[in-house]
């Protein structure tokens, strides 16, 4: 989500009836505004009474529903692997290491080993039936 997302994203809310003073202002404002953007978007979870989880909770939930994804066909095991291994580097934490079979996967299926993608793409499933699974 990018700071310019925000407005349509707070005004897609309030159309749906979940409406509270932050997000009214959130919808209201237009690109040049949006630099405030996440601070009044924080403002609106907080008056919505949504907890924002911590980052490395954020990446676990993402791994599961990616995995489940990958899983049910709905997205290649690449694809899912790299959105996974974007999460985990978010985190900014050196000592997770959580989702590293994703982030290796995903780093040789794209650069390293073009030729055993295949091999790759079944490494993603089998950590990817685990993460389902939890």
């Amino acid at each position: 989500m990018v700071s310019t997302d925000l407005p349509a994203i707070a005004t897609a809310f309030v159309a749906a009836g979940r409406d509270c003073p932050s997000l009214r202002v959130l919808a209201g404002m237009g690109l040049p505004d949006a630099e405030g953007a996440e601070a009044v978007w924080m403002d609106a979870l907080c008056e919505l009474s949504v907890v924002v989880p911590d980052r490395r909770t954020a990446a676990a939930v993402l791994a599961r529903c990616m995995a489940r994804l990958i899983l049910s066909g709905d997205i290649e095991p690449y694809r899912g692997a790299k959105r996974i291994s974007e999460a985990s580097l978010a985190v900014n934490d050196p000592d997770f290491h959580d989702l590293d079979t994703f982030i290796y996967a995903a780093d040789e299926w794209e650069e390293e080993r073009p030729e055993d993608r295949g091999f790759f793409d079944e490494i993603i499933v089998q950590e990817a039936h685990r993460w389902a699974a939890t």
